[in-house]
C-alpha cells in the first residue's frame, strides 16, 4: 500500500507514517515546514514535500489528514479528483490498534504521559509493544516505537470524537472536561456522550479513574468489566504519598497490598496516571516488581515538565498545559519539588474560544504561581479574535487577585521581561500548547549573557 500523509510532520502523523513504513508500505508525506519528525521520517525512507500542493499527489491507494487539514486543502482536492481513498487519521490508526491487542489512553489530562508510560513500562518488562504517543519520549528517542509482539498502546484523542473508530482490549479514561468543545458545538453533554460510547467499545478491561463523579460514572456504559482506579477512591488506590526529588507511594487493590512504587516525575497527577499504567500490568499478568522497576526509571515526556536549561541557580522549563486544570497541576508539583524557588510562571493561552469558555478557571489557576506573565494568545486556524477576551485582560484580572501578573504580547517580549524582573535562582515554566515551546531557548540565551 502507498499511503500520502497530508501533515506528516505532525507528532500523530508521523508516528502512523514511521510505523506504515516499518510494515514495507509506501509512504509520501506533505507539511508546512520541515521538523524533527520529516527529517526522521525521510531517514526511514518517506519522501517529503514542503508546502502543500496538488502535485505532491500522485498515485497513493490512500490520502491520510487530520482534523486540522480542511476539506479545500489542495491535496485532498487533489484526492478527490483522482478517486484516491481519503481517512482521518484516526481511521488510519484504528487499522493498527484494531487490528491487534489494542491499549487506548484517554481522557481530558495525562494521555500522552500516561501512554509514554505504558509503553516504556511494556517494553522494559520485555513485552515488546508498539507505541503511538503524542509526545516526544527521550527514553524511547521518538514519539512511537515498532514492536514485534501483538500489544499496541496509542494515545486516544478525544478533541474531535476520533476515539469512537477504536475498539481496544484495554481502554483507560482519566478524566473527563469542558475542553475542545468547539468540536461539540459547544455542548458538553455531546462530548460526554462521545465518551460514553467509547467506553462502550472496550471488549475486556475499562480502567475508569474513580476521583471524579463524571468519570466514574463511565464505569455504567462498559460492556467489559471494569477497574477504577484513583487517589481519593477506586479499586486500585494510591496511599502515602510523599513528594520530593522522587515521588513515593503505596499501591492497594482493594484489600491486597502491593507495596511501594516510586516516580522520577513530579505531582500526584502522575501518580494517579501510573495507575492506569499498574492496571494494564495487572490485567496482563505482569511481574509487579519488574512493573515497579520500569516506573521507577521513566523520565517522562517532552514537554511535559520538562527542564530546558538551567543557568546558574535558575531552571527553565517547558510545559504543554492550556488548561487550567493542567496549570494548576503542574504549579503545584512545582511547589512540592522545588519548595525553595519563585515560581515564574510564563503562560500562553491556547484559542480565544477556550479561554472564554474557561476564563474564571483560568484566573484562578495562573494565580498558583508566585508571578504570572500572560502572553498574547495563540489562535491556530479558523480561530478569530472575540471582543474582550485577550492576554492583557487576563493579566489584569490574575493581577485583582493581588499577584504580580505583567502582560508580553511576544515571546521576546516576555523574555526580556523575566530577565529583567526574575531573581537569580527562580523556577521559570514556559506554559501553552502554542509557540511558547521556543521561549526556553530565548530565555536561556539572555540569561547566559547577563
Amino acid at each position: 500500500m502507498w499511503y500520502h500523509y497530508v501533515g506528516i510532520g505532525g507528532i500523530g502523523m508521523s508516528a502512523l507514517a514511521a510505523i506504515m513504513l516499518s510494515k514495507g508500505h509506501k509512504v509520501t508525506g506533505s507539511d508546512l515546514k520541515e521538523n524533527f519528525q520529516t527529517e526522521q521520517l525521510k531517514k526511514q525512507g518517506a519522501t517529503i514535500f514542503v508546502g502543500h500542493r496538488e502535485e505532491n499527489v500522485e498515485a497513493p491507494d490512500v490520502v491520510v489528514y487530520t482534523s486540522a487539514v480542511p476539506f479545500d486543502n489542495p491535496e485532498r482536492v487533489a484526492a478527490r479528483k483522482k478517486h484516491i481513498k481519503e481517512i482521518h487519521r484516526s481511521e488510519n490508526l484504528a487499522e493498527i490498534l484494531n487490528g491487534h491487542y489494542g491499549i487506548a489512553i484517554s481522557g481530558a489530562h495525562g494521555k500522552t504521559t500516561t501512554s509514554g508510560m505504558t509503553t516504556y513500562m511494556l517494553r522494559q518488562v520485555g513485552k515488546d509493544p508498539t507505541g503511538i504517543i503524542g509526545g516526544y519520549i527521550p527514553q524511547l528517542q521518538g514519539n512511537f516505537v515498532v514492536g514485534m509482539s501483538d500489544l499496541v498502546v496509542a494515545e486516544s484523542d478525544e478533541s474531535d470524537g476520533s476515539f469512537l473508530n477504536y475498539y481496544p482490549h484495554i481502554g483507560s479514561v482519566s478524566s473527563v472536561d469542558a475542553d475542545h468543545l468547539e468540536n461539540f458545538q459547544y455542548n458538553y453533554e455531546k462530548l460526554y456522550e462521545a465518551y460514553k460510547k467509547f467506553v462502550a467499545n472496550i471488549k475486556d478491561l475499562a480502567i475508569i479513574c474513580a476521583d471524579e463523579k463524571a468519570t466514574l460514572d463511565l464505569a455504567e456504559h462498559a460492556k467489559a468489566k471494569v477497574i477504577t482506579y484513583g487517589l481519593t477512591a477506586g479499586d486500585l488506590r494510591a496511599y502515602d504519598i510523599v513528594e520530593g526529588p522522587v515521588t513515593t507511594f503505596r499501591v492497594r487493590l482493594k484489600d491486597k497490598d502491593l507495596g511501594i512504587f516510586s516516580l522520577k516525575l513530579p505531582g500526584k497527577h502522575n501518580v494517579a496516571n501510573s495507575l492506569v499504567a499498574i492496571s494494564v500490568a495487572l490485567e496482563l499478568g505482569l511481574d509487579m516488581d519488574a512493573v515497579k522497576h520500569a516506573l521507577s526509571e521513566f523520565s517522562g515526556i517532552g514537554r511535559r515538565f520538562e527542564i530546558r536549561y538551567q543557568v546558574g541557580d535558575t531552571l527553565i522549563v517547558d510545559d504543554y498545559g492550556h488548561h487550567p486544570k493542567e496549570i494548576v497541576a503542574t504549579l503545584d508539583a512545582a511547589r512540592n519539588r522545588y519548595p525553595e524557588k519563585e515560581i515564574w510562571l510564563c503562560f500562553q493561552p491556547h484559542r480565544y474560544s477556550r479561554t472564554k469558555l474557561l476564563w474564571g478557571e483560568f484566573i484562578k489557576a495562573l494565580s498558583h504561581a508566585d508571578k504570572v506573565v500572560v502572553l498574547g494568545i495563540y489562535a491556530p486556524p479558523p480561530e478569530q479574535p472575540i471582543l474582550g477576551v485577550s492576554g492583557a485582560e487576563l493579566a489584569d484580572e490574575v493581577a485583582k487577585l493581588g499577584k504580580s501578573a505583567f502582560y508580553a504580547e511576544t515571546l521576546e517580549d516576555a523574555a526580556e521581561l523575566v530577565k529583567e524582573k526574575a531573581p537569580k535562582g527562580a523556577l521559570i515554566i514556559a506554559m501553552g500548547a502554542g509557540s511558547v515551546t521556543k521561549l526556553p531557548d530565548l530565555l536561556n540565551l539572555r540569561l547566559q549573557r547577563s
